[in-house]
């Protein structure tokens, strides 16, 4: 039997649990653990253990459900937010034209007055 890494922010196994569950592995006939009662506390723990384990895997699922809907929502903003931008981008090189074919009307006005004055 290996030794199983502890899990953080749970308390270690005691002597007595550490033997019984050795003894539970190894062995084929449990009465004397049985009969003890260690091998009541010992699956007890285990099925604790795994529950606990269930609940933070279901935990951190839920967690990563929630990440990825929120990534996809800030990519769908994202990309409404690029379009956005590329729009008012046309709309200032169209205003750029506007104002320098309106420049080159005011030119042209303003040379023919000088002309006509002079």
């Amino acid at each position: 039997m290996e030794a199983e890494p502890a899990v953080v922010g749970q308390a270690p196994m005691s002597s007595a649990e550490v033997v019984s569950k050795v003894l539970y592995h190894n062995s084929s006939n449990n009465t004397f653990l049985k009969n003890v009662g260690i091998l009541m506390i010992s699956t007890k723990i285990e099925k604790s253990t795994e529950k606990t384990l269930q609940k933070e895997q279901s935990t951190a699922q839920q967690i990563s459900t929630s990440l990825h809907h929120e990534v996809d929502e800030l990519k769908k903003n994202s990309k409404i937010t690029e379009q956005a931008l590329a729009n008012t981008q046309r709309e200032l090189e169209v205003f750029k034209k506007q104002m320098e074919e309106n420049n080159l009307l005011l030119n042209r006005i303003l040379h023919l007055n000088n002309a006509g004055i002079s």
